[in-house]
């Protein structure tokens, strides 16, 4: 993988700062989507607390991130845990 992240986090806004990093980094076509999901999966699994809130994404997260970065991580995590996001994505 070209892109490099953060491996380790510390705060949400690092979280979420990252994450928003990895979008762009895919959008200017840096890195594929799988790379992307990647990314996003490593997060989902090391910081469940920093990046949900219950059974939604962390409002912070989604605060930094934007409307459509977040519509991305609903669509990955959909995948990674199908039964937290049923209902939620449609809001």
């Amino acid at each position: 993988m070209s892109y490099e992240f953060r491996e380790i986090i510390f705060t949400i806004r690092e979280l979420a700062r990252e994450i928003v990093a990895a979008c762009d980094a895919y959008k200017s076509r840096v890195i594929s989507a799988d790379d992307l999901k990647s990314i996003i999966s490593h997060y989902a699994r090391q910081y469940p607390d920093k990046i949900f809130n219950g059974p939604d994404i962390n409002p912070t997260v989604k605060l930094i991130a934007g409307k459509k970065r977040a519509a991305i991580l609903y669509d990955i995590l959909e995948e990674y845990q199908p039964s937290l996001f049923r209902g939620v994505k449609d809001k």
